[in-house]
């Protein structure tokens, strides 16, 4: 078989041409449009990428996330326990602070009834007894008492120290005074003169006196000189001895 080099070196050029034509005219775009391919591909799995690991950072925040939830939970519960202990104890404290208001109240109620109940029975007693001591007293009045009662008063206005002379005659001094003496029984001429002269001692000017009788006295005299009263009698010592006794006026006249 002859070979027909002239054929064969025109097969190789157009082998060639061929191969260049494709390489201008197909392989380049086809390698540009598979590199262009590989890009997107390359840009799109970055892109995942990025995604996944924008995933996982979220999805470590949501679980960092949701502990510090449960532990900012647990601390709330926590602190509202605590704050609910603390509002009991405080609530039982101020109870037990009323709780012991209220005996203090009800002792010192108590004690204040007790004393007044002790005052009304001490009072109530006083009375009782000073009704027995002016009924008892009464029984025992008689113008010889009187009398001895008036003998006293006398000596008493006899030995008067001279400053208090001096106290009453100046609260006299410049007035014409009315001499008020109450008596139990009725005094006789003698004994009103007695007392007329020993209250004329103790004053410079003249002295009018008026005598009156009066019963409630039980025995003895009572005799208004200006400001002073003078008393020498039963009702008016038993008067001087309720009030020194509770510091209070008690009935002046008994049955």
């Amino acid at each position: 078989m002859e070979v027909n080099w002239s054929t064969f070196f025109l097969e190789i050029v157009n082998f060639l041409i061929l191969v260049w034509i494709l390489k201008r005219f197909l392989y380049k775009p086809v390698m540009e449009a598979i590199a262009a391919r590989r890009t997107g591909i390359e840009k799109d799995m970055q892109a995942a990428r990025q995604k996944d690991q924008e995933a996982e950072v979220l999805k470590n925040q949501y679980e960092h996330r949701m502990e510090d939830w449960e532990q900012e939970k647990q601390a709330a519960r926590e602190q509202l326990h605590d704050e609910i202990e603390l509002e009991r104890q405080h609530l039982q404290a101020q109870l037990q602070t009323s709780i012991a208001q209220e005996q203090e109240k009800a002792r010192a109620i108590a004690a204040q009834q007790q004393q007044e109940r002790q005052r009304q029975y001490e009072q109530q007693a006083l009375q009782n007894s000073l009704r027995f001591t002016s009924k008892l007293l009464g029984e025992l009045a008689s113008a010889e008492l009187e009398s001895r009662l008036l003998d006293k008063l006398l000596a008493q206005l006899q030995a008067m120290p001279e400053s208090q002379r001096k106290s009453l005659s100046q609260a006299l001094n410049g007035h014409e005074v009315t001499t008020r003496v109450q008596t139990a029984f009725s005094l006789d001429e003698p004994q009103r003169e007695k007392l007329r002269q020993a209250l004329q001692g103790l004053s410079e000017q003249p002295l009018r006196c008026e005598f009156k009788q009066n019963p409630d006295l039980l025995a003895g005299a009572r005799i208004e000189l200006g400001p002073w009263l003078l008393h020498a009698n039963l009702e008016d010592e038993l008067q001087v001895f309720a009030e020194f006794e509770h510091n209070t006026p008690l009935p002046t006249h008994y049955e």
